[in-house]
């Protein structure tokens, strides 16, 4: 399934915030993230798929989904990105007497508890990630996607050309930090660690990133149609099917976003993975 964004009319003051790109939007040198009731909706409906984990450290952990996935459609720039936090390790034995008296009255020693850490953490990925997007010519494969829809007054998310391997593409990335860190050597490893995901998603093979993986556990589901003539669906297609948009909807008025999705049919076309722009 593939969804298109209707707007929607809400007060004044919500429009004033960055809304979501449309297919023709530039990339950008300074990324944004989504909407936060969407990855609130995405994590109380469980909609995550093993698939778009891309990147994993001991301090880091990187997802990336595609422009037609449901979250890449409410991305605010090209590309977007969100820095997760988890609880990580503690390590108040590690700072100064001042910040040691602080969190001794606090009752709380998990860095991911305070603004001023989890800032920045955010800080320190963002210019890492721009960087080596930029470096990668994420910006060119920005442009070289457009040119290739335009003669479209509105292109199929699910058929947009990917750039080819080794340019820098246009999504949404996800960074969790696993270990905060503490100093300038665990800022350096935090870094280099953004730079790998990055590069690692621009030297993709897309017929083996957006293929679904077989299932580790057993399951009574049927397997799928092998039609001469059937397509099979990649896992982004099939996260948007299990998406209860109607519910998404309802929880993004209930938040004056200005926007609904709205499902729109699949045109008969090739798998999307054959499709590249030549460099």
């Amino acid at each position: 399934m593939s969804y298109t964004l209707r707007k929607l009319k809400y007060p004044k003051l919500f429009e004033q915030r960055n809304l979501p790109v449309s297919w023709n939007t530039p990339a950008t040198n300074s990324p944004k993230g989504i909407y936060g009731p969407v990855l609130k909706f995405r994590n109380s409906q469980q909609l995550y798929r093993p698939e778009a984990n891309i990147f994993n450290s001991p301090s880091l952990l990187v997802r990336f989904y595609p422009p037609a996935h449901f979250l890449s459609i409410f991305r605010k720039t090209k590309p977007a990105f969100n820095v997760k936090t988890t609880n990580s390790e503690a390590y108040i034995d590690k700072c100064g007497p001042y910040l040691n008296a602080l969190y001794n009255k606090k009752k709380s020693v998990i860095p991911s508890s305070y603004a001023v850490w989890r800032r920045r953490a955010k800080l320190l990925v963002q210019q890492a990630f721009i960087e080596e997007w930029t470096a990668l010519q994420g910006p060119k494969g920005v442009a070289d996607t457009i040119a290739a829809n335009s003669a479209q007054a509105s292109p199929d998310t699910n058929d947009v050309p990917y750039p080819p391997a080794g340019i820098a593409k246009d999504g949404f990335y996800e960074f969790v930090i696993l270990k905060y860190p503490n100093g300038p050597e665990e800022d350096a490893i935090i870094s280099k660690d953004v730079r790998k995901a990055v590069k690692k998603v621009a030297e993709l093979d897309w017929d083996t990133f957006l293929k679904v993986r077989p299932s580790r556990y057993k399951t009574n589901k049927k397997p799928f149609n092998q039609h001469k003539h059937a397509i099979e669906p990649t896992w982004v297609q099939l996260i948007n099917e299990k998406l209860k948009f109607r519910q998404l909807n309802t929880m993004m008025r209930h938040s004056s976003v200005p926007y609904e999705l709205k499902p729109r049919k699949l045109k008969k076309v090739n798998h999307p993975v054959k499709k590249t722009i030549d460099p």
